[in-house]
């Protein structure tokens, strides 16, 4: 047993030795031996190159990588997808592309990247989302790589956008940005769309409300003078506003008034009364002694000689009864003729003593009382009559032309004033 041990580890040594020195030559390959990740080449076995791979032993060719897949390394087995956020294209690829900015890739093995959509941006490649703009901001067109801020005029108060909404009549945006927009203050107003600010109201005009889209003239019976006004004046007593838009209010005219604020118009004084200045608010009543016939007048007239007004706010003078007379203007009454004197008409300015040898006791009398002798003479007396009577005729008649003149004259005249 020990012999035949010993026989042994001497072969094993020798053939070792032998081997060392020269070993026997390999045999050639055959497509058998090619395991999967390789393919046979004719006579060798060799590993499928980057973008390529083989699922199979002992073929004879690798397969290149579908689109939307690659292959890193050699010798492999399998393709794999690109993962979201990179694309391929084209077939055979070692490698994905990464989306680029403004674009992304949601789903692995894709092609094709995409755009990002109106209103969404990417501004990183690789992206497998795209972001929503901001409110206040927006991307218009598809592909964005960033978002644009709302100019001044606009406001967008949504994520997502792909547009800014204008400021609409009645309010404006002053800065870019913005997620809403302001209502115009009372004072101001903003008839444009996209207004980047108010307009200040203009003097004869307000705006009394928020978000005013145009300002409003001042009504009749008001006025504004100033700009930046959220109400209108009313005009003063004895003042008046007739138009619209008015910047300031008028004075009554002499000969008008008006006692309330707020008129469009002034009221004529009634006959009776006066106003003798501009801007009154009330009428006044012709004192006696004066009168006025007519409506909007500016002064009383002096009842003229011969005539009298003995209360107020009169609007016609009266003429002086027979036996009466009145030589001054404006007076409140007449003058009673004197004993020995008379008055035979109206409206005298004078009295007349009774004739040579007539009388007259009593004060106020038309007429003087004949002699005795005269008065019971009887038909001897007739002429006498007569002549006085035609006497007494042309005094009267003379008398009220006077009168007549003098109340068309007198208060022309300038010795009245």
């Amino acid at each position: 047993m020990r012999r035949t041990t010993a026989g042994a580890s001497i072969i094993i040594l020798a053939v070792t030795a032998w081997l060392a020195v020269d070993p026997p030559p390999a045999s050639a390959a055959e497509q058998a031996d090619c395991v999967a990740g390789e393919r046979f080449d004719g006579s060798d076995c060799v590993p499928c190159p980057p973008g390529t791979y083989q699922p199979d032993a002992a073929m004879t060719e690798c397969i290149a990588s579908a689109a939307g897949h690659f292959v890193a390394d050699e010798g492999a087995i399998q393709q794999a997808p690109c993962p979201p956020g990179l694309y391929q294209q084209a077939t055979g690829a070692s490698g994905c592309n990464a989306a680029d900015p403004g674009h992304f890739v949601a789903a692995e093995g894709s092609v094709t990247q995409a755009p990002c959509p109106a209103g969404t941006y990417q501004p990183s490649g690789g992206g497998t989302y795209c972001l929503l703009a901001d409110p206040g901001r927006f991307v218009a067109e598809p592909g964005g790589a960033t978002q644009r801020l709302c100019a001044a005029g606009t406001y967008q108060p949504e994520a997502g956008a792909s547009h800014c909404e204008e400021a609409p009549p009645g309010s404006h945006v002053p800065t870019a940005g913005a997620i809403e927009f302001i209502l115009c203050e009372p004072t101001t107003f903003q008839s444009e769309s996209g207004a980047i600010r108010c307009v200040e109201t203009s003097a004869g005009h307000f705006a009394a409300e928020s978000g005013a889209t145009a300002e409003i003239p001042c009504p009749p019976g008001t006025y504004q003078p100033n700009r930046l006004s959220d109400s209108c004046v009313s005009a003063g007593p004895g003042h008046f506003v007739s138009g619209t838009g008015s910047v300031n209010q008028q004075p009554c005219s002499p000969g008008s008034y008006q006692p309330a604020s707020g008129a469009s118009a002034c009221i004529e004084a009634d006959p009776g009364y006066a106003v003798p200045l501009a801007g009154q608010a009330a009428q006044t009543g012709c004192t006696p002694g004066t009168f006025q016939p007519d409506r909007g007048g500016v002064e009383c007239l002096l009842a003229v000689p011969g005539s009298f007004v003995s209360g107020p706010a009169a609007t016609s003078a009266t003429e002086c009864p027979p036996g009466t007379y009145q030589p001054r203007p404006g007076q409140q009454a007449c003058v009673p003729a004197d004993p020995g004197h008379f008055v035979p008409g109206s409206g005298a300015i004078g009295q007349s003593p009774c004739p040579a040898g007539w009388t007259q006791p009593a004060s106020g009398q038309a007429a003087c009382l004949p002699p005795e002798g005269v008065a019971g003479s009887g038909s001897d007396s007739l002429p006498w009559l007569l002549l006085i009577a035609a006497v007494l005729v042309v005094v009267a008649l003379v008398q009220a032309m006077g009168t007549t003149t003098a109340t068309r004259q007198w208060n022309e005249s300038p010795w009245r004033k």
